[in-house]
This record gives C-alpha cells, structure tokens and sequence, in this order.
C-alpha cells in the first residue's frame, strides 16, 4: 500500500484543490483553480456546474500525466447539500444554490411552521433556509421550467464524481441530511417529506458510505483529464467532515476550529446536538455537530484591503505590537449579517471603543480578537458538551498570534497539525481500502505546534461586553 498514491479533489467554495499523497501520508503534489460565486441579490449566492468541471481539469492536467498514472485511487468531497438539477443526460440545468444563499427564507418559515418539529426529530436539524428543502422548494416555485426538466438531483461532490465515472448513482449519507427530508434512523429518503413535498424518490441518489467505491474513471473522463481509465473513485463526502479527518478530531468531545472565509467550529458527538447543524462523520458511527460564524478569515482580508496592507504576515507582526483588548477597541465581524447564533442577515459590523489614540496595531488585533469573540459565541449553540481538545485548521492556522488569541479566548488547548485541509482529509478515504479509517488518521496527522490557554487572560470580561453590544447590534439592525 505504501507504494501507492492517492488522489483527492476538495471542490470548495471558491476553489477547487487536488493534492496527490503518499500511501505514508507525504503529499506528492498539489495543485487549485479558482471559480466564481455570483451574488445577483443580496442573500443570494450561486455557481455554475460547468466551472466546477473546468476547475477539476484544470487541477489534474497541472498536476500531469507522469503522477496521476501511479493514483490507485479517487475521492471527492464538497461543501454540504448544495442541490445540483439536472437533465436526463446527467446535464446541469441552473446555477446551484451554493450553503451562504438565503433566498428560501419564506419557505424555511412555511416548512418549519408546518413540519419543523418532525424535521428535527428525523432529520436531526432545525429548518434553516441554507438548507436543501427550502432551496428546492424555491426553485420549484421561482423556476418551474427547470423543475420540469429535472430528471436527477444530486450533490457538488457527487456530481464531480459523476463527471470521472459517467453515473450520479450513490451519495454518502451526510449529504443527505442537510436536504431535511433524509430519515437518519432508517437510513433512507423519507416517504413522508418526499410525498408531501413533491420530490420524486426516483430522481435522488442510493446511499453508500463514504468509504465504498462509487465508480471507476472513465474512457470519456481519462481522455479529458489524463487520469488512467478504470481508478476507483470513493463516493466521498461533505468538506467538514474530511477536515475532520485531516485534523485527526475525530474521538468524542474532539473540537476543530476551522478559521477561513468563514469561521466553523465543530465538535465530535456521540448523538446530534438540539441546536446546531449536524452531520454524520466515516469514523466509529460519530456524528460532528457544527456552528459557525459568517466572516472570519473574510473579516482580516476585509481590513487588510482597507489599509492596503502588503501581507497578512504584516499584519501579524503589527497585531501583535497591540497589547491583549486592543487598547480597548471591540470588533464585531458582521459584515454581511451572522450566523450562530443569531441567525440574521440584517446585523451589521462595527467597532467599539475607538478614540484619537486607536493606532492600526489595535485595529489589526481587534479583528483577529473579533473574531475568536464570535467563535466563543458560536460556541454557546453547543450548550455544555465536554471538550477535550481543539485543533485549528484553515488559514488562521498559519497565525501563531491568532492561533494563542483563540486559545486564549476559547480557554480550550488548541494544536496545529502539518496537513489540515479537507483534501488531504478526502485522500484518507481513498486511501482506506486496506486498513481501517482510524488507523490511518493516526499514522497521517502529526501536530506541529499547541497553544496552552492563558488562564489569567481579561478576555472573559472581554467577551461579556461583546455579547452585549453584539444583543444590541441584533435588535438594531431588526427594527
């Protein structure tokens, strides 16, 4: 097996990543393309299939024919429960309603009116509109032509799959749970939701598990990527649960703090949470459930094209001439709305406490403490589940400064780990044929570096403060 390697296709949100790894976890090669996200109105948010496709061809020929001939294996992983309609030809018809679009707000409403509760006890989640039902049941309504046409309904990574192996078959079952008409017990679509919804079981995909082979490369798929004909591909499964993975916080009570665009946080359950999102994970039948926080790694790229900063390092150096409360300076990083736990799109963000002596060091800080702010705010959606350890992954993790500031603000011991995207994550699972997930994520995941928490830091003072302007900022912007 330790000859092998092992491909990975992470399609996120604003880019697509293909890393190549070693059967000892050594990353081989990597390469990424970038697409687009539309915003037409505000709250809505989509993108095109076909830039999906683009993007993977792209990957795979920069990577190159000489590494992808030695790839034993494929998988894929996406963000969560973005709906893909298609044709009869497996052909997208419309742009997909990607996880930030908030357009189905009346029909999340109107279904959790209706069957909110049911929902939750099935499905595990409350009904938000970033969901899969709400999504189809606007489309249904805003664009019946294409709801006609749709032959197939399917999901971002299993239709990038789709396009390596000719077939949409099978999806793995964390996709389906954030559609909200997937019964989790029984393991199957719900007869009740579908029929009462109007979605036709036939046109969904079978489920298998992330791990199982959902196909094999194509003659048509190889032709246009240089991938050798016949490599199984694993069927795969959502992002957070391969940054899982990658991270290694896959044992009860194991909490990943994920800081890129968006700030995540989210923490291994024996059973799902009331109040947060949940998902399932490939790993001793755990569950992950999940907050999070709109603008987080958005928020620093925000204030550094604002001052026309020359590097995020920087800034760190500046930042870190601040002393801890930014000389008092509060930063609340709503800048386009929040999610957990307020769930507006209304709420806006803004700075507290500047005077004449605010210097750009304070400015940089308070963002980056803004930010670990809103992620313990998050926090309270968990209620009190017992946390044993964090590990931070995504762009933050580079950040020795930030890394401490939300240890810090947390009070929770934090690691950073060589490899922590979610496509090293989606190369565990396609290297996973031979030995048992868990096994393999303790040979792959080595710690770099922990944070210990300061036990005698001011920001819990800090912290009540921003939960009250942050109260404040929501019934404002309500009225």
């Amino acid at each position: 097996m330790t000859d092998e390697l092992y491909g990975a296709l992470d399609v996120g949100t604003t880019s697509c990543k293909f890393v190549v790894v070693s059967g000892e976890g050594e990353v081989k090669a990597s390469a990424s393309s970038e697409y687009e996200t539309k915003y037409p109105k505000p709250g809505w948010a989509e993108q095109n299939p076909t830039d999906w496709i683009v993007a993977v061809k792209e990957c795979l020929r920069a990577v190159g024919k000489q590494t992808l001939s030695k790839i034993a294996a494929l998988s894929v992983d996406a963000p969560a429960h973005t709906i893909v309609f298609l044709d009869e030809n497996d052909q997208p018809l419309r742009p997909s309603l990607i996880w930030e679009d908030q357009r189905a707000s009346e029909e999340a409403e109107a279904i959790r009116a209706e069957d909110g509760d049911l929902i939750q006890s099935i499905c595990y989640n409350q009904v938000k509109p970033i969901f899969g039902l709400p999504q189809l049941m606007w489309v249904m309504k805003n664009d019946s032509q294409t709801w006609k046409r749709t032959a197939k309904l399917t999901f971002i990574k299993d239709f990038v799959r789709g396009f390596l192996t000719g077939s949409v078959e099978y999806t793995d079952p964390a996709d389906p749970i954030g559609t909200l008409f997937f019964d989790v017990n029984k393991k199957d679509w719900s007869d009740y939701l579908c029929d009462k919804y109007g979605i036709d079981k036939e046109k969904l995909p079978d489920i298998r598990q992330a791990t199982s082979i959902g196909g094999e490369v194509s003659k048509k798929a190889s032709n246009e990527t240089m991938l050798p004909e016949g490599i199984p591909v694993k069927v795969g499964t959502i992002d957070v649960a391969t940054d899982h993975l990658a991270s290694g916080a896959v044992e009860t009570g194991d909490l990943m703090i994920k800081v890129s665009t968006v700030g995540v946080l989210s923490i291994v359950v024996d059973k799902p949470l009331q109040r947060t999102v949940n998902y399932t994970i490939p790993v001793r039948e755990k569950w992950i459930s999940k907050s999070n926080t709109l603008y987080a790694g958005a928020s620093y790229k925000w204030v550094r094209r604002l001052f026309s900063e020359e590097s995020y390092e920087s800034m760190d150096a500046l930042a870190a001439q601040s002393p801890e409360g930014s000389n008092g300076l509060l930063f609340h990083p709503y800048l386009g709305g929040e999610a957990s736990p307020y769930w507006s799109s209304q709420m806006r963000g803004a700075f507290h406490g500047v005077s004449s002596t605010t210097s750009r060091s304070d400015v940089f800080r308070s963002v980056l403490e803004g930010v670990a702010f809103s992620l313990r705010d998050s926090l309270s959606e968990f209620g009190d589940p017992p946390i044993g350890h964090g590990v931070i992954v995504g762009g933050a993790a580079r950040s020795d400064l930030w890394c401490q500031i939300i240890a810090d603000v947390l009070q929770v011991e934090v690691s950073r780990v060589r490899h922590s995207d979610a496509a090293y994550g989606s190369a565990m699972i396609a290297a996973s044929a031979d030995e048992l997930l868990g096994d393999l994520i303790k040979r792959w995941v080595i710690t770099e570096k922990s944070f210990s928490p300061n036990r005698r830091t001011t920001y819990g003072d800090m912290f009540e403060k921003y939960r009250k302007i942050a109260s404040f900022l929501a019934s404002l912007m309500s009225k």
